[in-house]
């Protein structure tokens, strides 16, 4: 596992109300969304989440994510809940908060960012350095062509099945295996002598 402060621990403490509500379905952080599920859970639907409307929602959450409610995961959200401190939740209040805690970052995105970056960058120097390729190289017009398009028609290509297999079995080994694809890639191109 990742250490502190990339680790699960980390993850827990400081992306409490974020966990939850990806359980809850809220994904896109839109007011339909947001709106949509508020009013599923608001059962009487007096326009505003009483604690037992709180405690289903917590229950529907840590289900989705195969753990058990707790009284004390209740009372937390509430409490992050409610700011007036009046025993319920208005949709201003529950709004507010979503989009508070969907502006929250993971600092664990941060290794990841830095290195599609310098991934980019590798892939992005190729191109002003391309004509000293083609002398180099002896490459033909044809040749060129080939070299610039493969990579746009690899990428459209492998983007659906990709995004098949990420959903079915997560983004994690996709995202570092897939850097450690593209950084052979790159390294075989800086290795080769001839286009044959």
């Amino acid at each position: 596992s990742l250490p502190l402060p990339f680790g699960q621990q980390y993850w827990n403490e400081t992306h409490f109300g974020t966990r939850h509500l990806h359980g809850l379905g809220i994904e896109t952080y839109t007011v339909e969304e947001i709106n949509k599920v508020f009013r599923k859970y608001d059962l009487n639907g007096d326009g505003v989440l009483e604690r037992n409307e709180i405690e289903g929602m917590m229950e529907v959450a840590h289900k989705s994510q195969g753990t058990q409610s707790s009284r004390q995961d209740v009372d937390r959200m509430m409490a992050e809940f409610d700011t007036h401190k009046n025993g319920t939740v208005s949709f201003d209040n529950f709004h507010s908060y979503v989009i508070q805690q969907g502006s929250k970052v993971d600092n664990r995105i941060w290794p990841i960012a830095a290195c599609m970056v310098m991934t980019g960058t590798s892939v992005g120097v190729l191109t002003p350095v391309m004509p000293m390729l083609v002398k180099q190289l002896g490459m033909t017009a044809g040749d060129f062509g080939l070299t610039t398009t493969a990579f746009g028609m690899a990428k459209l290509l492998s983007n659906m099945p990709a995004a098949f297999f990420v959903e079915r079995y997560g983004r994690k080994p996709f995202l570092t295996n897939g850097l450690a694809v593209m950084a052979a890639g790159v390294g075989g191109i800086g290795l080769c002598s001839s286009m044959s």
